[in-house]
């Protein structure tokens, strides 16, 4: 479990900083040569969306493997103790 998560953390650590270069390079090449409307920022919304939504549920899925471990881990305790 411990490796899945630092191999999740990387993943997400590249993932943002790759998504923060791409979006530096566009807005550099973008210029103004064209006026921009909101229909062409769907696309990003979407991708945050997405990835706001993606986030939460690998939280969510964090969150109840400790909860299972703590449990497995109390119930442990109080078989030792009786």
């Amino acid at each position: 479990m411990n490796y899945l998560k630092k191999i999740l953390t990387k993943t997400t650590a590249i993932l943002v900083v790759y998504l923060m270069l791409i979006n530096t390079a566009l807005a550099k090449t973008s210029g103004d040569s064209h006026a921009s409307t909101p229909e062409d920022n769907l696309p990003y919304l979407f991708a945050v969306f997405a990835l706001t939504w993606a986030g939460i549920a690998l939280y969510i899925y964090y969150m109840s493997q400790k909860q299972r471990e703590i449990k497995a881990e109390l119930d442990s305790l109080k078989r030792n103790q009786e």
